[in-house]
């Protein structure tokens, strides 16, 4: 069961799409906006929280979707690949998992992480490889903001330093 519900009407949707292809359905299904705090209030405590949740959610909505469907090995290598590229934008994205490690601690996070995705072998490797590039991907970030900050007449003068 999905923790939060959301993504439920996303389910009945792909489901529908995956058996009819051309199916319309003529009724909006979800309506929200961020700003309702009654609602989200549900999905957790803060913006980090909410995050994990719904990039949680969203994993599982796509899994019941695809998970009960017959499997050649074409088509479970496509479920395999969709299941890795979620858990990298959930590690990547803008409140992920570093936010959630900054906030609770590495252990901690780790270990939430671990209990909801259950990472395999594929997930687990891209967790190290994220872990290894944080500081080269933190100092690229410091670097393009620092960069945004120099005057017009220093930045034109280091892009004719580039070679061609």
């Amino acid at each position: 069961m999905l923790g939060s519900g959301i993504f439920f009407p996303m389910i009945i949707a792909g489901r529908l799409l995956l058996e009819h292809p051309g199916y319309y359905i003529a009724d909006r299904l979800v309506v929200h906006t961020w700003f309702n705090r009654v609602f989200w209030g549900a999905f957790g405590r803060d913006e980090i929280d909410i995050e994990f949740n719904l990039a949680l959610d969203a994993a599982r909505c796509m899994g019941a979707i695809l998970h009960d469907r017959a499997q050649s090995p074409g088509a479970r290598a496509v479920i395999e690949q969709w299941e890795l590229d979620g858990f990298r934008s959930y590690l990547y994205r803008r409140r992920g998992f570093y936010d959630l490690a900054r906030a609770v601690g590495v252990r901690p996070a780790c270990k939430r992480l671990a209990e909801a995705y259950r990472p395999g072998r594929r997930q687990r490797r891209a967790l190290l490889w994220f872990a290894f590039g944080i500081p080269f991907v933190r100092a690229w970030v410091n670097f393009t903001v620092l960069a945004g900050k120099l005057p017009a007449p220093v930045v034109k003068s280091l892009r004719m330093l580039r070679p061609s």
